[in-house]
């Protein structure tokens, strides 16, 4: 099968290719630059662009994984060659229209990785969904719909456990977008109360609120950290970053919810992160308190004791990192694909 696909961030189209290039062998005809500028949806953000060349150096991906993978042209988009378009964002149906979709014939897939994602049913008839909230709410007599969970972290997962040593047992990192301003269940205890939260501000200074943490080593990494000195990196540069850490600092509570965290879980690493909030989000399946993960409330004494508990000996961390390596094998991606196998074979088309 011939699929098209646009994407938004790096890591969904990670997930894509893995998915349907590797895994289950179909042609990925993907976003290109060229494509993105001739139908304005590069410099708005709609959709996300690449190379081949960048697939590789920026996001990781091997030869073999990219097998299956070219970049769609204007022209190939034009002439609507595809027998199938995976939609990652919600503005994508309105460019498609633009151009004369949906037609007749054609499989349209709509793909969801956040909360509920408002899709045009009536003519999308099969749902990829990653996050459970969308997966429950589809009406799955008039939708092929199925639960997948997005492979991510193939490229940080060690063939064995990496144990914590002296020398990282007492550096923290996080790996996330500085969103600020949407973080609202926490608010800064270190400052008055502003109208915008900085996540990021926040998780620096708890070393401030926490003395017990003062000769801690915290790492910021990710997009919009750079007034707190963090560093930004590549998909293809974070994997060594997850192995050098003794422990994660997770409280996105805005958008996306778990790329990092499930991150931490691949590489063997403990995370602290908010109780109660993954209770009904994919992540939650798979985190155990006090066995692979710390969950606490929002404030800085919980974040502070969280990681003081993942920390409070080289032997307790190592407990928690295998238990979090081990942890990620519950994810049967292989039998998920088998899954997604089925469910593509069955396909509605428009």
């Amino acid at each position: 099968m011939r699929i098209w696909t646009d994407f938004h961030h790096s890591a969904l189209l990670r997930s894509l290719v893995y998915l349907f290039a590797d895994r289950l062998d179909h042609k990925l005809s993907v976003v290109s630059v060229e494509l993105a500028t001739c139908t304005g949806t590069g410099a708005t953000g709609v959709w996300g662009t690449t190379s081949q060349d960048a697939m590789r150096t920026t996001i990781g991906l091997t030869d073999h994984e990219l097998r299956n993978v070219s970049m769609c042209s204007v022209d190939q988009f034009m002439a609507n060659d595809f027998d199938a378009y995976l939609i990652t964002r919600t503005e994508t149906m309105e460019v498609l229209k633009r151009y004369g979709h949906p037609l007749k014939g054609k499989i349209y897939i709509a793909q969801s990785g956040n909360e509920y994602m408002p899709y045009e049913w009536d003519w999308i008839g099969n749902a990829l969904c990653s996050d459970l909230e969308t997966y429950s709410r589809i009406d799955r007599s008039r939708t092929n719909a199925i639960f997948s969970p997005q492979e991510l972290a193939r490229f940080i997962r060690p063939d064995e456990y990496e144990p914590i040593t002296e020398e990282n047992r007492f550096t923290v990192a996080s790996f996330m977008h500085n969103l600020k301003g949407y973080d609202c269940q926490i608010r800064p205890w270190h400052l008055p109360p502003e109208q915008t939260v900085n996540l990021f501000r926040e998780y620096m200074a708890l070393r401030i609120a926490c003395p017990s943490l003062k000769g801690y080593n915290f790492e910021a990494y990710g997009a919009q950290n750079d007034e707190i000195f963090g560093v930004g990196l590549t998909e293809a540069q974070l994997r060594l970053p997850y192995l050098d850490a003794g422990c994660g600092w997770h409280y996105k509570t805005h958008e996306g919810y778990g790329h990092g965290l499930l991150n931490f879980l691949a590489a063997g690493r403990p995370v602290v992160c908010p109780a109660g909030f993954y209770d009904r989000k994919t992540a939650g399946l798979y985190l155990m308190d006090r066995k692979n993960c710390i969950m606490t409330d929002y404030t800085a004494q919980g974040m502070c004791m969280g990681i003081l508990d993942v920390t409070n000996s080289l032997e307790h961390a190592n407990e928690l990192g295998r238990c979090a390596y081990d942890t990620f094998d519950m994810i049967d991606f292989p039998g998920h694909a088998e899954s997604a196998k089925h469910w593509l074979d069955n396909a509605r088309a428009y």
